[in-house]
C-alpha cells in the first residue's frame, strides 16, 4: 500500500474559494494570530492565486468535485 501525509493541502484554506472576495470575518485569517495569513491572501501574489482558482473552477465542476477535492 501506499500512504500519505500532506501539510496543508488547501494551503490554509485558499483552496477552499472562501477568500475569493476578500476576508471573511468569521475566516481564521481574521484573527490577529492569523495576520500573516490575511497579509497573504490580499497581496498582489495572493490575488493572482485566486484568479488560478478561478481558472481550476471549470475543471473541477467538469470532474464533478470541488476545488478542495481536486486539490487533494
Amino acid at each position: 500500500g501506499v500512504g500519505a501525509m500532506t501539510w496543508s493541502p488547501l494551503a490554509c484554506g485558499i483552496i477552499s474559494g472562501k477568500y475569493g472576495n476578500g476576508v471573511p470575518e468569521s475566516s481564521r485569517a481574521a484573527l490577529k494570530c492569523y495576520q500573516w495569513l490575511k497579509e497573504k491572501i490580499i497581496s498582489e501574489e495572493g490575488r493572482k492565486q485566486q484568479g488560478k482558482l478561478k481558472d481550476l473552477s471549470p475543471i473541477a465542476e467538469r470532474l464533478g468535485c470541488t476545488l478542495p477535492q481536486l486539490a487533494v
